[in-house]
């Protein structure tokens, strides 16, 4: 069976505390026996959108364990087995174990603060795009209305945490038309504000974009 190489992470990395969670809607695992082709579409099933990826990294040891989340935000060991191989719905990214994905959603995760004076675009299938503003040194709503695909943005402040002083400016729309949960920015969400400590638990989605908050004008 042959695995696709995972692509590498983007650049800026920040020291992260763990441990941190993925929620996996949009991943597909390979639902099918060893030697079969990976290209066969109808084995690709989505998993639930109860399970997550709970990723932490100490030193250089990682573990990656797949979890469910109640709706208190407690986590709890999910009694399904989920091996892989996995991928990023509509993308052709595969990884081969459990392991392999935490290690590439943790790295982007890691890397998804903006270089200085410019933003991060956080697309769907966890791929990171840096931007600059058109003019001047601040982003308008105008630039960033096509990159997140909506008419009307909204911004979620971090205020605290590992991402203190930066805004997600999201689609105001986008739980009502049902976009697509975004899993980096969940995650960062959740680093900030973990299920079990605040209710209800909340999820980011749809394409976003990180920046300071005083690059918005």
């Amino acid at each position: 069976m042959e695995i696709t190489p995972v692509p590498q992470p983007a650049a800026h990395p920040i020291v992260l505390v763990g441990p941190h969670l993925f929620n996996l809607s949009n991943v597909q695992m390979f639902y099918s026996g060893a030697g079969a082709a990976l290209t066969v579409a109808a084995w690709w099933k989505k998993l639930p959108a109860t399970v997550f990826l709970q990723v932490t990294q100490r030193g250089a040891a990682l573990l990656a364990t797949m979890v469910g989340v109640t709706a208190r935000g407690q986590v709890v060991t999910t009694p399904a087995c989920y091996l892989g191989p996995f991928r990023i719905e509509g993308t052709e990214r595969v990884f081969s174990t459990v392991r392999e994905l935490g290690e590439y959603l943790l790295a982007q995760r890691s890397a998804m603060v903006p270089a200085e004076g410019t933003a991060t675009v956080l697309r769907l299938d966890g791929s990171l795009t840096g931007i600059r503003p058109t003019k001047g040194k601040n982003f308008k709503f105008d630039q960033l209305r096509p990159l997140i695909g909506a008419d009307t943005l909204d911004i979620h402040y971090f205020q605290h945490g590992p991402l203190a002083g930066y805004i997600l400016v999201i689609d105001d729309n986008g739980k009502y038309s049902g976009a697509a949960l975004n899993m980096l920015a969940t995650a960062a969400w959740f680093d900030t504000y973990p299920p079990e400590q605040y209710s209800p638990i909340d999820v980011v989605v749809g394409t976003v974009v990180l920046m300071k908050s005083e690059q918005l004008r």
